[in-house]
């Protein structure tokens, strides 16, 4: 992980304003972004014009990486500065490069994908509930599996600042609705919430599944 941190040193950085546009869906970026500091926002829109999120990007992380490695033309999403950012701009070929060239690096992003992709896993689980209650709380399981930094032993606070709308656009619903539901759990004592901060606790979460699956899910390293 050093080395990869010496490697990103090397190569200049791009600042973003909050809510400011980086990459749009289909663009070919000029080189690839590797977040130094703070919080990038990837989604889509739909037919309608509703805003659908993907998946929030943070500290070390690669953006566009369908393009960053070769798997795509161009971006799949947009990409928006949630957070006021400082990105590294580094070229596509150098980067692979160097991940290739070091096995501590190479084993670092195997394993971040992994745990990304179980984290969707958790997200589409969630997405495929009916009811409004269920979706809330498998994606505050989501939110604490993919952002959350663990306070105390049964206590994880989720490192996005996020507004209820922000939420409503991640489960599919109204923002209405995820308000109300959000109320259900916050009076169980499951979730509190202030000023965009959200912490879980957990244990209390999973006996409101009244399942064992998020006992063993790891937080994000």
């Amino acid at each position: 992980m050093y080395k990869f941190l010496g490697f990103l040193r090397q190569f200049p950085v791009k600042r973003f304003e909050k809510g400011s546009i980086i990459l749009h869906q289909g663009e070919v970026p000029p080189y690839v972004y590797v977040i130094k500091r703070g919080i990038v926002k990837s989604y889509t829109i739909s037919d309608v014009g509703d805003e659908k999120p993907i998946a929030f990007c943070m500290q070390q992380e690669v953006m566009a990486t369908t393009w960053a490695f070769q798997k795509s033309p161009g971006t799949l999403y947009f990409y928006d500065a949630f957070t006021e950012c400082t990105l590294y701009c580094i070229p596509r070929d150098e980067l692979q490069q160097f991940i290739h060239s070091d096995k501590q690096t190479l084993a670092f992003f195997l394993d971040h994908y992994i745990t990304k992709y179980v984290g969707k896993s958790v997200r589409v689980n969630a997405l495929e509930y009916s009811k409004a209650i269920d979706k809330i709380a498998r994606t505050m399981q989501y939110l604490c599996h993919g952002y959350g930094k663990q306070l105390k032993p049964n206590l994880v606070e989720i490192e996005l600042p996020l507004s209820q709308q922000d939420i409503a656009n991640l489960t599919g619903l109204t923002r209405e609705t995820t308000g109300m539901e959000l109320k259900k759990l916050k009076q169980r004592g499951i979730v509190s919430y202030v000023n965009r901060r959200y912490t879980v606790k957990i244990d209390e979460l999973q006996e409101f599944y009244g399942e064992d699956d998020f006992k063993d899910i790891q937080l994000r390293a």
